[in-house]
């Protein structure tokens, strides 16, 4: 579990699928990996790249712990599949 940034680079190096909360700032469309559980919530506001400072993150209160949890469940399961 990540942010964007570096580790889900790193991860797709290392060829380890990541769930990776993007929130609203950033689409998945520009840097996210089609194999990872890519969290995006599509706000009105968004993509708003963080130009200007936000006041509610309406964005990323919508990505609730048991929604990350519920994706890294259904990647564990992936990665049993495909280990299996």
């Amino acid at each position: 579990v990540t942010h964007v940034g570096g580790l889900m680079h790193l991860a797709a190096a290392t060829r380890t699928s990541a769930v990776v909360i993007y929130g609203a700032a950033e689409h998945p469309a520009i840097s996210g990996y089609v194999w990872n559980k890519n969290l995006y919530t599509p706000i009105e506001c968004g993509p708003c790249w963080m130009e200007e400072t936000c006041s509610h993150h309406s964005c990323m209160r919508q990505l609730t712990p048991a929604l990350v949890e519920e994706a890294v469940e259904e990647a564990l399961v992936g990665w049993e599949q495909r280990c299996s």
